[in-house]
């Protein structure tokens, strides 16, 4: 859906523009990575940077026990979580509360079908095994997430503390059975972890609004929660069989890279709309988009060709170039693209 900012009250004085300047930042790092993770390249890239690399004697990185790009996931829900509910909010006061659940539930069921239909046809093309990938998980626990939008639940940031001690304490006891409906990337059973990173993201966001101080804590709170994890149910594990210490391990860590940035914004940005990173950002479903059809194009067409140094970065710089393009072409139609 194409959506003129103006006519859809998406003023940029009633957003959070730190977390569109953050989403832009995302999408480019998104798109760098794409590339860099899924061409075939004549070079071998730094472990501590791809999945499953032999990070055991890398420091930092061997305490994760994740690589750069496992962050990828994590990151989609610890944004969704900081707008989610507040943004629930103003449509329920605009729409009414029945349009707006109604809204929230078609629209993530169309980002869960879309996604699959997509997937579907991507292993017919390229003779792929995926059931399954990121951007479904998206729409899946927006669905689950559906019970925990109520009005109390929305206004009370300490139940949803609670909620999300709860869920993240059920995903660790009740993993087996859970992951019963595993798939690749996690499948549905990961979106239950998934659906606790939203639900913590929200509350360190409601912090946030309170003051640094309010919200230096509730961070330092939530490292302490991933190192327990750590400590007590095990290293993370990602990929196939993600789980609570990965949950909260990889929170912790992107809410501290996030805590840095918010301290800049106090400072310098001053919730300030970042030219291209801003524009990006309100329009993240439209650079998803692109970057699936990189993602065809390098499966597709580029797989028996091996890319050197220079030809990734050439086809990288175009990339950003193009996106950048795009993004100062919406900002002067003033064109936001909404699902």
């Amino acid at each position: 859906m194409i959506k003129n900012n103006n006519a859809s009250g998406f003023l940029t004085g009633e957003r959070n523009v730190l977390v569109d300047n953050v989403k832009g930042l995302i999408i480019l790092l998104f798109a760098v990575t794409n590339i860099y993770f899924n061409a075939t390249l004549s070079f071998d890239m730094p472990e501590w940077a791809i999945h499953t690399g032999d990070i055991e004697n890398i420091p930092f990185w061997s305490y994760l026990n994740f690589s750069l790009m496992d962050f990828g996931p994590a990151v989609f829900f610890f944004l969704i979580g900081l707008t989610v509910f507040p943004a629930f909010s103003k449509r329920v006061a605009r729409d009414g509360s029945r349009a707006a659940f109604k809204h929230f539930f078609y629209r993530n069921a169309a980002i869960f079908g879309i996604f699959m239909a997509i997937t579907f046809l991507q292993n017919k093309i390229t003779d792929g095994t995926r059931d399954w990938d990121t951007i479904q998980s998206v729409g899946f626990t927006g669905l689950l997430l559906i019970p925990f939008m109520s009005t109390y639940m929305r206004k009370h940031t300490w139940t949803r503390a609670v909620a999300a001690a709860v869920v993240l304490l059920l995903f660790q006891f009740f993993h087996a059975q859970i992951y019963m409906f595993h798939g690749w990337q996690g499948g549905a059973a990961a979106c239950v972890g998934y659906l606790g990173i939203v639900l913590v993201s929200s509350v360190l966001a409601d912090a946030a609004k309170k003051g640094v101080t309010a919200y230096a804590a509730a961070s330092v709170l939530v490292v302490i929660a991933a190192v327990l994890s750590d400590k007590y149910f095990g290293k993370s594990q990602f990929f196939t069989d993600y789980n609570t210490t990965y949950m909260l391990m990889s929170t912790a860590v992107l809410n501290t890279a996030y805590f840095v940035f918010y301290i800049l914004d106090k400072i310098v940005i001053k919730n300030r709309p970042v030219p291209v990173l801003a524009t990006m950002g309100r329009n993240l479903m439209l650079y998803l988009f692109l970057s699936l059809a990189i993602l065809a194009v390098l499966e597709l067409f580029l797989k028996d060709y091996p890319l050197n140094p220079t030809q990734l970065i050439i086809f990288e710089t175009t990339t950003v170039c193009a996106y950048v393009l795009l993004s100062v072409l919406l900002k002067k139609k003033n064109i936001t693209f909404k699902l």
